[in-house]
Formats: C-alpha cells, sequence, structure tokens
C-alpha cells in the first residue's frame, strides 16, 4: 500500500485510526456457577485503546473505548463508552471511571 502511496497510483489516507484490547490487572476471573459455566455467559465486556493519528504531527489523539454486550429476548445489545486518555498515569478503568464522575459535576451549576 505505501508503495502506491509513493508512486502516486492511490493517495495516502487523512489519518489512521490504531486499535488494541486493553487487558487489565484489574479483572477478576469468571464465577463459576452450579451447572459448570460462566455465572453471567449472557454479557461480555472489553475494553480498548484506540490511537486516532491524522495528518502533521499535532494531530494525534488517544481515546479509551468500553464496550459491553449484552443478550436480550431479540438479539444483543451494545454499549459503549468513549473518553478521551491521558497517556501517562491512571489505568484505564480509572480514567474511564473518572470521566463519568466529572461529567456529572460539569453539569450542575456552581
Amino acid at each position: 500500500m505505501q508503495k502506491r502511496w509513493n508512486t502516486g497510483a492511490a493517495s495516502p489516507p487523512d489519518g489512521v485510526i490504531l486499535v488494541e484490547e486493553l487487558k487489565s490487572e484489574e479483572e477478576e476471573p469468571a464465577v463459576s456457577s452450579d451447572e459448570g459455566g460462566t455465572a453471567d455467559s449472557s454479557s461480555s465486556s472489553k475494553t480498548w485503546g484506540l490511537l486516532v493519528q491524522g495528518r502533521g504531527v499535532d494531530c494525534a489523539a488517544c481515546y479509551i473505548l468500553n464496550t459491553c454486550r449484552v443478550r436480550s429476548p431479540s438479539g444483543f445489545c451494545t454499549h459503549f463508552c468513549l473518553a478521551r486518555a491521558k497517556c501517562f498515569g491512571e489505568t484505564a478503568a480509572a480514567q474511564l471511571r473518572n470521566s463519568w464522575l466529572l461529567g456529572a459535576n460539569r453539569l450542575q451549576p456552581q
């Protein structure tokens, strides 16, 4: 693909998005039910790290995406939360939790 960009056969993209599933040290193992399966097999939650790089040096941003897939009578429903990430410091789970807490504080009059 890069060869096609260099020769002019195709134009380079305006941006690139890199996605990686984040494994948390805080994750608890699934609890087994009496039947031998997991206690809650109808839902699953995953956390993803997203790096969005646009053209130019100052066009990069990091985000944390948390998805929760839940089974319903009509199929599956996916709930998601997307928050801007700080590169260093708190864990992804703490940043997601704090984004909800800070969002609620912004709605209250000061």
